[in-house]
């Protein structure tokens, strides 16, 4: 499973359509919305991108590395019973209504929670260890980050310049640590 460096010139070109469609106007004529929420939301997109970079990143990063050292069935190895009942969960919603897109990547890592991937490296650290250097790498940068990747997931606001940073150098730190790696 691998991330595509750049958006296809198709899906490129076609949300750029999409956004022509939608006018500046009418965003900011948002009912409920004043011309400040619409702002903070636009400033709230640059977070969702790099956030949804470093969650699908981390996804990526976890499969090959169970998929090398633990082989095909790695899900079953790892999964807490926690974990396989989500996947279930959102597989059969997935069956049950089929309007809706299922979810990006064929992964299980795809229907669980972004403290659940912390749980997988810890539950197999000595697999992680010759690429994160240590536990405290996964510990301090995801539990630091779950809150503030919640309030953007859930669109919030992060009213603070600094909770900006976190999740800048946190990504920042991630990839300098782990894009070493990128050819596994």
């Amino acid at each position: 499973m691998q991330v595509a460096a750049t958006v296809p010139h198709n899906s490129r070109k076609c949300c750029i359509g999409i956004l022509n469609k939608l006018e500046t106007t009418e965003i900011f004529n948002t009912p409920y919305l004043n011309h400040e929420d619409v702002l903070s939301a636009d400033r709230m997109s640059s977070l969702y991108v790099i956030l949804h970079c470093y969650e699908n990143s981390v996804r990526c990063f976890i499969e090959k590395i169970f998929s090398k050292e633990l082989g095909d069935n790695w899900w079953e190895q790892v999964a807490n019973t926690d974990m396989l009942k989500k996947v279930e969960r959102v597989k059969n919603k997935e069956i049950k209504n089929k309007w809706v897109s299922p979810r990006g990547g064929s992964s299980p890592l795809y229907c669980i929670d972004w403290g659940d991937l912390a749980k997988l490296i810890k539950k197999k650290e000595e697999l992680f260890l010759p690429y994160i250097g240590h536990i405290n790498f996964i510990d301090n940068r995801f539990a630091q980050l779950e809150d503030l990747r919640n309030i953007v997931a859930h669109h919030g606001i992060l009213p603070s310049e600094d909770d900006f940073q976190r999740v800048f150098i946190s990504y920042r730190d991630w990839c300098r640590q782990i894009g070493q790696y990128k050819n596994l």
